[in-house]
């Protein structure tokens, strides 16, 4: 073997240590560009999923109950955040150090369900604050209450509450239109 060869070959083995070689996996810098879209796509979707939603119209069958957009964009988020796991995992087995991609792998097995859970809150307040503020001037407007029924909007609260969603508010608007039927009934 010619000298310059074992030289730089003798080299690269007395180098050899634990933290002599540095791979970099492109799926990481991937899995955290993805996860991160995943994220903000689950986030707004849950959010938008429950501010869309128009008790009243959907009350008198106006509207639909759920907007289907918004449901495709958090499932295509999580699908988006699995891709992100999945890509983290290739990056953990490629990269050298594996510190980076087994963070990613952890972050995108965790933050899916707090982003779901405070974009819901968030989107409930919303929905019920604007549900309560729709029935105060709904009661204002006689010809406009009389085509929804308290009952209509309790049922439909209760579709909320079969897939497992307790939306605020529920008590108030009630309350609202229980008390313009009682008015509307008084002036008869």
């Amino acid at each position: 073997m010619p000298p310059a060869r074992f030289a730089s070959g003798t080299a690269s083995l007395a180098s050899a240590g634990p933290h002599a070689e540095t791979r970099r996996s492109r799926a990481t810098v991937l899995a955290i560009v993805i996860g991160l879209l995943g994220l903000a796509a689950v986030g707004v979707g849950c959010y938008e999923l429950l501010v869309s939603i128009d008790v009243f119209q959907a009350a008198v069958g106006r509207e639909p109950f759920v907007h289907r957009e918004f449901v495709i964009l958090v499932v295509v988020g999580t699908l988006a955040v699995l891709a992100a796991v999945g890509l983290s995992i290739r990056g953990a087995v490629v990269s050298r150090p594996r510190w980076l991609p087994i963070t990613v792998l952890v972050l995108s097995l965790v933050l899916p369900l707090p982003v779901a859970v405070i974009a819901l809150a968030a989107g409930g307040q919303e929905l019920a604050d604007r549900t309560i503020i729709q029935a105060q001037n709904l009661a204002r407007d006689v010809n406009v209450v009389e085509d929804i029924d308290a009952e209509a909007v309790d049922r439909l609260y209760e579709r909320f509450e079969r897939f497992g969603i307790s939306l605020p508010g529920r008590d108030e608007v009630r309350e609202i239109l229980t008390r313009n039927d009682e008015m509307t009934a008084e002036e008869t």
